[in-house]
């Protein structure tokens, strides 16, 4: 099964979104995926790797880190893997009205 996980940006001004799409090797509910990628990305940051990549980051390790960094063998051992990202600044409004405005 494939999710989609979206990670927006804090700051709104900038508008930029970053798309994770995973796939899993069984049903999972979509909170159990985020604890997956979590679970890899924390072990992934006690590595050497990991410790070097959070220096080089001033200390920080976000979600655009984890696909550039965790490895997809991290992913795997906990049922998913990253098939695709994607980056947008595109965003609209689900309720947005797209009737001809006759």
């Amino acid at each position: 099964m494939k999710h989609t996980i979206i990670a927006r940006d804090a700051d709104p001004r900038d508008g930029f979104c970053l798309g994770i799409v995973v796939e899993t090797t069984k049903q999972m509910a979509e909170s159990e995926v985020l604890d997956a990628m979590r679970s890899a990305a924390r072990t992934y940051c006690k590595t050497s790797f990991g410790q070097e990549d959070i220096a080089s980051n001033n200390g920080a390790f976000n979600w655009g880190d984890f696909v550039n960094c965790v490895p997809q063998c991290a992913c795997e051992s906990r049922g998913f893997r990253v098939v695709d990202t994607f980056v947008t600044r595109l965003v609209v409004d689900h309720d947005e009205s797209l009737l001809p405005q006759d």
